[in-house]
């Protein structure tokens, strides 16, 4: 195992993660719990498997209650392996933009947590008409674990907006709301309404049928129940598993063809031999 990296931003050793990849390729990628900054090597991040984000998720949360209340970035952070210097760059999704920092030398990237979240539509800003609902839950800021105040003021400590989980978006990255056969639906992502207890499904439902609390988590704590029915979920197929299917099929498909064809008689004679033998047979019944 390689000796573990220094955060760029407190200098706080970072955790290693080992997650799976695409392809069966495992990935180590470095997570700072005090300051909730993950690093990434060169191209690492395009590599990680779904199995991989849930996996990073569930280290999240097991460890959201041991971020201290730290700095929220140096302007000078520096590549934990080269030590230069890193640069904001910009990432444009399809949620809006997000800020990072990349090393000029290409060693890796580092990114928080909730902007690398935000960035696949996991993480997002509480909506106005959900501010009245959420208005009396005090909550630690997800960009940074210091405690919320109640209301939707922007963080006191490192002046983030009030940013919830979609817990919706999140069942079906998880692959809760995909289809297992021709016609039925997946698993239900039960999770139990943060204002009244009732259990619902977050997939089904965008606000509690009972108490109308919007179905969002303040807290990282929250999205456990949904983490644990993913990891208990049929694992997906390997790539190996079905390529091996797919040539099993093909290797059926001819098989029949060529039993097909040589069950076909070949010359004209034995073609009318075929069809007497069919006649009298008939006739005969």
């Amino acid at each position: 195992m390689s000796a573990r990296l220094r955060c760029p931003h407190c200098a706080a050793l970072m955790a290693h993660l080992d997650l799976p990849g695409h392809y069966d390729v495992p990935l180590q990628v470095d997570h700072c719990d005090a300051c909730r900054l993950l690093w990434f090597d060169g191209g690492e991040l395009g590599r990680l498997a779904p199995k991989g984000w849930l996996q990073l998720l569930q280290h999240l949360v097991a460890h959201a209650a041991d971020a201290p209340q730290t700095p929220v970035a140096k302007p000078d952070a520096d590549c934990p392996r080269c030590q230069r210097g890193l640069q904001r760059v910009h990432d444009q999704t399809v949620f809006g933009r997000f800020v990072g920092l990349a090393c000029a030398a290409g060693h890796g990237s580092a990114q928080r947590d909730a902007a690398l979240f935000a960035a696949r539509g996991l993480f997002r800003r509480l909506m106005p008409f959900e501010q009245g609902q959420v208005a009396d839950h005090a909550a630690h800021c997800l960009a940074c674990g210091a405690a919320r105040e109640p209301g939707p003021a922007e963080c006191s400590y490192c002046g983030s907006p009030p940013v919830v989980v979609d817990l919706k978006r999140l069942a079906q990255s998880l692959g809760l709301a995909e289809r297992r056969s021709t016609i039925g639906q997946g698993r239900q992502a039960l999770w139990n309404c943060q204002g009244c207890g009732k259990p619902l499904d977050a997939i089904q439902h965008t606000a509690c049928p009972q108490c109308q609390h919007p179905v969002v988590a303040l807290e990282l704590q929250a999205v456990a129940p949904l983490l644990a029915q993913a990891a208990t979920a049929a694992p997906r197929p390997a790539v190996k598993e079905r390529i091996q299917h797919a040539e099993a099929l093909l290797a059926h498909e001819r098989l029949k063809q060529q039993w097909q064809s040589e069950a076909q008689p070949r010359s004209p004679a034995m073609r009318l031999l075929l069809g007497l033998a069919r006649l009298l047979v008939g006739r005969r019944d």
